[in-house]
């Protein structure tokens, strides 16, 4: 995606789409029992467009197959994957109103990589083949876990998947019930969500081995802007005459010697849900002086850049 010719002065890190915040550590003292929560299941898919490939095309199978199951059994559930169901008021306790929840990796197993998939979906859809998509079918799908997946577990609802990497944070039955790509375990499955003994077993090891896992949090994508803006900083003040000095209240003192001059600036990093960000109006001198090409958070590429400096 970010050839290195292309980019000569960058350098890219994956991070995920969502960590755990210090909020969600504090979910648990609001659980409510298995007993109480009504629903044996809830889940919000969405149907995506067919250019997203079969990875995308996942968020809707799975809550169509269980929807079907759980009718004809009698079960009470929540399950919809239409654009008007879409839940934003509400949703933590939409989550615990349900013993378990469904997911599915995020991403897609298809590039659209000069959007004329997006072009000739939108003006005329019938002529885009199943047969036509599966040749641009990425060997390597663009998956990663969900930040709901996170917010699931620090509900203490169990989860319900296809098998999958999950950004490698998640183990088949260790974290999550496997449900079979052809369906033919569905009862298993539900038999486990129905068993509150091994359900309360199951959502207290999730929430200890993930929720409180520190590499999970926030505070490990602050670390990793931390380690890479110093890194950057040792760069410059091997090839300019600059000193930094960091302080234990999250700043950095810059101390830059131009021809005729010598300028201190401090750069607060202050603090939300462990993410440090510069004060645009300090780090615009900072960046300007040093003529630091660009600092960028890329979300949507589930990415983010640190140029270096030029």
């Amino acid at each position: 995606l970010y050839p290195e010719e292309d980019f000569p002065n960058s350098r890219f890190f994956s991070v995920l789409p969502g960590y755990v915040t210090k909020e969600m550590r504090m979910y648990k003292r609001f659980w409510r029992d298995f007993q109480s929560r009504t629903n044996a299941m809830v889940y919000r898919g969405r149907k995506l467009p067919e250019r997203y490939g079969a990875l995308g095309k996942k968020k809707e199978l799975i809550g169509d197959a269980f929807k079907e199951f759980l009718a004809e059994r009698g079960f009470d559930f929540d399950i919809s994957s239409k654009n008007d169901a879409r839940i934003y008021n509400g949703w933590l306790t939409f989550l615990m109103s349900g013993k378990s929840t469904l997911i599915t990796e995020s991403g897609s197993s298809i590039v659209d990589w000069d959007g004329h998939l997006k072009i000739a979906e939108d003006l005329n859809p019938k002529q885009i083949s199943k047969q036509y998509l599966d040749s641009f079918e990425l060997e390597f799908p663009w998956n990663c876990i969900s930040p709901k997946v996170f917010e699931a577990i620090a509900l203490g609802t169990l989860l319900i998947g296809y098998r999958g990497f999950y950004s490698g944070i998640l183990a088949e039955e260790s974290n999550y019930l496997v449900l079979e790509s052809n369906h033919t375990n569905m009862k298993d499955v539900l038999d486990s969500v129905l068993d509150q003994e091994y359900a309360t077993f199951k959502s207290n090891f999730n929430y200890n081995t993930i929720i409180l896992n520190e590499k999970n949090g926030y505070e490990e994508l602050g670390n990793l802007i931390n380690r890479e803006i110093l890194n950057q900083i040792e760069f410059a003040k091997s090839n300019r005459k600059i000193s930094v000095k960091q302080s234990k209240f999250n700043s950095w003192m810059f101390t830059i010697q131009k021809e005729d001059f010598t300028k201190k600036i401090r750069v607060f990093s202050e603090v939300y849900s462990g993410i440090p960000f510069f004060i645009p109006d300090f780090s615009f001198q900072v960046l300007s002086i040093l003529k630091i090409k660009r600092f960028t958070l890329n979300w949507k590429a589930l990415r983010f850049t640190i140029f270096k400096f030029l």
